[in-house]
């Protein structure tokens, strides 16, 4: 059974844990009743990171950065591909834009997550264990939980995501994973989803 404490915000969660790694699934769009109609949040989310970035342990791991930079086919390329409907192709683009002037910001910033030597050496064993434990969670997905898995062998590291999956996989290895190293690692590794505008939920398997 999956259990949640209650909302918390940014600035509460960045006291425990001096680093947070955020996944694509993190700046998925949300909707919520005003007025007339459902309004996009996600112009809202994208201006509450970059203006928190600054003051906040905000990272983003390299391939969620190469997701977040290649997920998109450039609109020109999708009109020569043959796509025909321009307004879906100008939306996309825009989001597109979105995207770029985000990681853009983490760039500036120096918060693409990089590994010092010794952590480095730890990166294949660990995901090569995740992987055979969890064939079926995608590439980021693993990488996220190795990443994170490595800086809580240090030091309280948080993982923002939308994506149960990995969750699953940590409290499942947490208590099934044949290297007790590993899920000892995991203990200080806490992992949060984006429940409601800028207010995350922490997340736990009972």
């Amino acid at each position: 059974m999956i259990r949640m404490k209650k909302l918390e915000e940014l600035e509460n969660i960045a006291t425990r844990y001096p680093l947070i790694l955020l996944d694509t699934s993190i700046f998925m769009d949300y909707y919520k009743k005003e007025g007339k109609g459902l309004v996009r949040e996600s112009n809202k989310f994208f201006k509450f990171i970059m203006d928190s970035i600054e003051n906040t342990p905000l990272f983003i791991t390299p391939l969620v950065e190469r997701e977040c930079v290649r997920g998109f086919i450039p609109y020109k390329k999708r009109i020569k591909k043959g796509h025909v409907d321009v307004s879906k192709c100008r939306q996309t683009e825009k989001l597109r834009k979105k995207y770029l002037r985000l990681i853009g910001c983490f760039e500036s910033h120096g918060r693409i997550l990089q590994f010092s030597d010794p952590e480095l050496h730890q990166y294949e064993p660990i995901y090569a264990h995740y992987y055979f434990f969890s064939p079926n969670l995608g590439e980021t997905d693993l990488d996220l939980a190795t990443s994170g898995t490595i800086i809580s062998n240090s030091r309280k590291c948080a993982i923002f995501s939308n994506d149960l999956g990995i969750l699953h996989h940590l409290q499942n290895y947490r208590q099934k994973g044949r290297n007790k190293k590993i899920a000892e690692m995991e203990e200080n590794l806490g992992f949060f989803i984006r429940a409601n505008g800028n207010h995350f939920k922490q997340m736990y398997i009972c």
